[in-house]
């Protein structure tokens, strides 16, 4: 909530806390990556840093523990989606997808991301996955009857 909220160090604080509980959580450290790199500048977004930033490091760190990560990369994704930087999250999710194709999570997510986008074709193309995938997703359903209804209206 405090991501949200937009209050990223507080997040921060909380996230650390969780941490010390349970460090090999890919889901908690996705959210304290997000969180770094909003209180940071993401590095392709911010002045080159001579060290790694937090968030680079973290990257490394969960991506050599556990090549596979998507977790991980889903959880980053949603972290950005929270602080309402979609064109970031569409970038995580896709990742979380690449890494974990089998888990039909991350489509789904990717394609209500780019339905914020705007981007009704890409969208399209990642719920129409998801839907195949997981065809009880209610959201994923419901969503797809909507762009069926948009298909019509001109741009």
């Amino acid at each position: 909530m405090r991501v949200a909220n937009l209050d990223f160090a507080a997040a921060a604080e909380t996230l650390n806390a969780a941490g010390t509980l349970n460090r090999g959580s890919e889901s908690l450290l996705g959210r304290l990556a997000g969180v770094y790199a909003l209180l940071d500048a993401m590095p392709s977004e911010g002045p080159r840093l001579q060290e790694p930033s937090r968030f680079t490091r973290l990257v490394a760190e969960v991506e050599e523990r556990n090549p596979a990560c998507g977790d991980f990369y889903r959880a980053l994704g949603g972290t950005f989606d929270l602080a309402r930087r979609y064109p970031l999250a569409s970038r995580y999710y896709r990742a979380a997808v690449e890494r974990m194709p089998r888990d039909p999570a991350g489509y789904g997510v990717l394609g209500m991301t780019y339905m914020r986008l705007g981007e009704e074709i890409e969208a399209k193309r990642w719920l129409d996955e998801a839907f195949e995938r997981d065809p009880v997703q209610v959201r994923v359903s419901n969503t797809l009857k909507v762009l069926d209804v948009l298909q019509d209206y001109a741009v």
